[in-house]
């Protein structure tokens, strides 16, 4: 048998003990607690070896009484080792989510829970021995599966602290990152697109070494994202405590902000207590282009965000709210300077009801610090509209694979600039038409039922209004409607309906009610 085929043998194997587990703990705990204890048990399991397993030193001692207090010692033992790891502001990721709570019952409930909890663990830690070459990728699954279950089960709260898996991906993909590149995530929930840098969908980039980075406000939301990256093979990641705006924590030597080569988020949106009172003072100088309105905070993220891309290297993309391409005000002159200034690269607008628990559409905005087109097209901004193109699965939106390779090529395209005249006229003809090209300076505008390409001075022309529908028609294509087909059905459906009626009196008739 093949090292795939056990490998999938063994996830079909752990995935109905994780739902023992899970369905056993959500009795007394919230799902998000759920979350948080299995991913903490699954890194128990991690961290150990096959020689030393804590596992199997609980599983030995599981019918006595004290199951929580044995749990926790283990917690304790993991924590000595690398104190660093799982502290952060003495506060310790284990500790986050309790065993020898009294939600989990009283003393012999509890230890009955944990008995089972600790059993099934052993089973699920027998499966990823008979599979150590795959040992990385068993509990990454596991972490996924976890914080999957974990969603299904209350998608409007737990929806907030995540990304949706596909546009994790489509995020981590067109931001192409490479090996010993620094990815930062200033508001990463559950630290879902992170771990798209590091896992197995992203194989073609090799043996990679990234340095990981993020900030989460919420303490269970951080432990979650903690455990979830140890799961997945990231060990030396920085993922700091609190509020990236009021109190920024990845800081350099100097106390400066530090900065990373990719920067990605998905901030909460239209966010009013976003700390706009210190905004102004701002020691770091993020907001010299503006200040975002008091209560709305989606350019807060954006120029937080810009202020910490490496200056050569620097690149991000953000999902914001489509208000942000258009509103004006305050958020209209900060537009007008990121336009200027020919930092914004792409805008790709999105589907509504993508996302968890909420029925906006969103569009995600691409910066680069250096654009360097081979070409030396790099006065211009790129948009692609999906807003209509989507998928339904067991009951939810989602783009669907080709859908998102679409995208992905569009955007890397016009990146290697193979959308110059030439390339357009060979490559893809017909499904595009060049609108001009100027003689005196290399400047151009390609557009199709799902892209444009717009000078910059074209967007200031447009009062630096960046609504998708101002470059795309996105409108529906209107229906010609034969009226004298449709009269021809009528016909036959009133001659039709006029049969029936015959049948069914002459049916009457012969049972005697005519």
């Amino acid at each position: 048998m093949t090292e795939s085929a056990k490998f999938n043998i063994a996830r079909q194997r752990i995935y109905p003990l994780l739902d023992k587990c899970f369905d056993d703990l959500s009795e007394c705990v919230s799902e998000e607690d759920c979350c948080g204890l299995l991913l903490t048990v699954l890194c128990v399991s991690f961290l150990s070896t096959e020689k030393t397993s804590y596992i199997r030193q609980l599983y030995r001692r599981r019918k006595q009484k004290g199951n929580g207090k044995r749990i926790e010692r283990c917690l304790t033992q993991l924590t000595a080792t690398n104190p660093s790891l799982f502290i952060d502001l003495e506060i310790n990721v284990f500790e986050v989510f309790q065993f020898n709570s009294e939600k989990l019952g009283n003393i012999s409930q509890r230890d009955q829970l944990l008995k089972k909890l600790i059993e099934n663990f052993s089973r699920i830690e027998t499966e990823v021995n008979k599979n150590r070459s795959r040992y990385v990728d068993i509990f990454s699954h596991a972490a996924n599966y976890v914080i999957g279950k974990t969603i299904e089960k209350n998608p409007k709260h737990i929806g907030q602290f995540v990304t949706p898996r596909e546009i994790s991906s489509l995020l981590a993909q067109l931001l192409a990152a490479r090996p010993g590149e620094s990815i930062c995530d200033p508001t990463c929930g559950y630290g879902l697109t992170l771990t798209h840098f590091i896992s197995a969908d992203n194989s073609q980039l090799g043996d990679r070494a990234f340095d990981l980075y993020g900030q989460e406000i919420n303490k269970k939301t951080w432990a979650i994202a903690k455990l979830n990256l140890l799961l997945h093979g990231s060990s030396e990641h920085q993922i700091k405590l609190g509020d990236t705006i009021r109190n920024p924590r990845l800081l350099d030597e100097e106390s400066h902000l530090q900065c990373f080569d990719i920067v990605v988020a998905d901030p909460p949106s239209n966010l009013e207590n976003w700390g706009a009172e210190m905004a102004e003072n701002d020691k770091y100088n993020r907001f010299s282009r503006g200040l975002p309105p008091k209560l709305r905070g989606d350019f807060s993220f954006v120029l937080h965000m810009l202020k910490t891309l490496k200056k050569d290297t620097g690149r991000m993309a953000i999902i914001v709210p489509h208000g942000v391409l258009f509103r004006g005000a305050t958020e209209e002159n900060i537009r007008q300077k990121l336009v200027d200034e020919n930092l914004l690269e792409a805008i790709i607008g999105l589907p509504e009801k993508l996302f968890y628990g909420s029925n906006a559409s969103v569009a995600i905005l691409i910066f680069r610090k250096k654009k360097n087109h081979a070409d030396g097209l790099t006065k211009n901004i790129l948009f692609i509209d999906f807003s209509r193109r989507f998928e339904v699965a067991n009951g939810r939106r989602k783009l669907g694979k080709k859908n998102v390779n679409q995208i992905i090529d569009t955007y890397h395209k016009h990146i290697r600039s193979d959308f110059s005249k030439t390339n357009t006229e060979k490559k893809i003809k017909d499904s595009v038409r060049i609108n001009r090209v100027k003689e005196a300076e290399i400047e151009y505008s390609v557009k199709s039922t799902f892209m444009y390409v717009a000078s910059v001075e074209e967007v200031r022309q447009n009062g630096y209004n960046l609504n998708i529908p101002q470059y795309i028609d996105t409108s529906r294509e209107k229906l010609e409607i034969d009226l004298d087909a449709v009269m021809k059905d009528r016909k036959k459906l009133k001659k039709r309906l006029s049969e029936i009626e015959s049948e069914i009196a002459k049916g009457f008739t012969e049972l005697g009610y005519g």
